[in-house]
């Protein structure tokens, strides 16, 4: 799959990545439910690959990855 974005979606999207993991991460402290926790978990884990995939792309523009 490939997704292409402007310079000012691909930071905006990694800030709104930055701020959403950081809510997750607080949920994850919060909670008791060990299932629920398993599901946040799985959840911060995929959105964190994302975002450092992201953020190697903003900082190397100049390299085109095979996916995103």
């Amino acid at each position: 799959m490939t997704l292409e974005l402007s310079d000012r979606e691909a930071r905006e999207l990694d800030e709104a990545l930055r701020l959403h993991l950081g809510e997750l991460m607080a949920e994850l402290t919060r909670t008791d439910d060990r299932s629920y926790r398993v599901g946040l978990r799985d959840s911060y884990d995929r959105l964190a690959a994302v975002k450092a995939k992201l953020e190697r792309l903003v900082s190397n523009p100049l390299v085109v990855p095979d996916r995103l």
